[in-house]
């Protein structure tokens, strides 16, 4: 073992032993459920597009300002960009911007499409730490958690 190392006996396994032959069939039809059900849980939107009526407006008390760093980073307007704000989420608006889509619309695509994700990543996270029945459970808690599900369908 080398110098500075902690042997951990939980630890002993690497990625190989994680991903088993046997075990990718039941993860990706795990994983398909979830993603099956978060589709399920997804807004309602209007006839003829994703969007729901709350998705083309700006709400919240930050909505404005993070809008405006998203149409900064989206016009390569690096001086405009307000630094003190996380950018992986300005990024990826920003990102949508340049698709076509406005401002509102774009944040809430993402919101939306993190709410989907949550409980892939949650399911995986518990594969690889070796419990794929934590990792469900986490992920249908993740799921079914009201005040997150209202929150993705509000901004």
């Amino acid at each position: 073992m080398p110098v500075g190392e902690v042997d951990d006996p939980a630890r002993d396994h690497d990625l190989a032993d994680v991903i088993r032959p046997r075990r990718v069939l039941p993860d990706l039809l795990v994983l398909l459920l979830l993603l099956g059900l978060g589709l399920q849980m997804w807004p309602r939107p209007e006839p003829g597009t994703w969007l729901m009526p709350a998705d083309r407006l700006l709400d919240g008390p930050d909505a404005a300002a993070w809008a405006a760093n998203a149409v900064s980073l989206a016009r390569w307007d690096l001086a405009g960009i307000d630094l003190h704000r996380a950018p992986t989420y300005v990024i990826a608006v920003a990102a949508t911007i340049k698709l076509g889509l406005g401002v509102a619309e774009g944040g809430h695509l993402i919101n939306h499409g993190a709410q989907l994700l949550l409980p892939l990543v949650l399911y995986g996270l518990g594969r690889v730490r070796g419990s794929a029945g934590a990792g469900l459970l986490a992920a249908g808690l993740a799921m079914y958690c009201w005040p997150l599900v209202q929150s993705s369908r509000f901004y």
